[in-house]
């Protein structure tokens, strides 16, 4: 665990991620807070935050296994989804997650030949 980012309160913490501010990585941010809070918790939370703190919460819930985690991941995944490659930010990850879990849906999306003429397809047995 980060000293720095211990030492802080979670409302400083989701402060210093909304604002892009932290002097740690996003992953370090992420990581504080999912040891502090659990998925409900981060998920209840994310509607409220800025695009960079929505950003560091999806990272915080990514490794998280679970039916509430798949349920948000997919309703972030596929929220406001455009042509183009997928970025990223909030819609990498989540897809990354449900990729992981063999959701055709993802796949789809993420094998998009904007999202790999330059590289090799996204399989689920990664």
């Amino acid at each position: 665990m980060n000293s720095s980012l211990s030492a802080m309160s979670t409302a400083s913490l989701l402060a210093c991620a909304s604002s892009g501010t932290c002097d740690d990585t996003d992953w370090d941010v992420a990581d504080e807070l999912r040891q502090r809070l659990s998925a409900d918790r981060l998920i209840a939370l994310y509607p409220t935050q800025s695009v960079q703190a929505k950003a560091i919460i999806v990272d915080a819930l990514y490794t998280v296994k679970g039916a509430k985690v798949e349920e948000f991941m997919r309703r972030v995944a596929f929220s406001d989804l455009h042509a183009g490659q997928t970025g990223e930010d909030n819609h990498y990850y989540p897809l990354q997650y449900l990729a992981k879990l063999c959701d055709t849906q993802a796949l789809k999306e993420l094998n998009r030949v904007e999202n790999y003429q330059n590289s090799y397809p996204v399989s689920c047995m990664q």
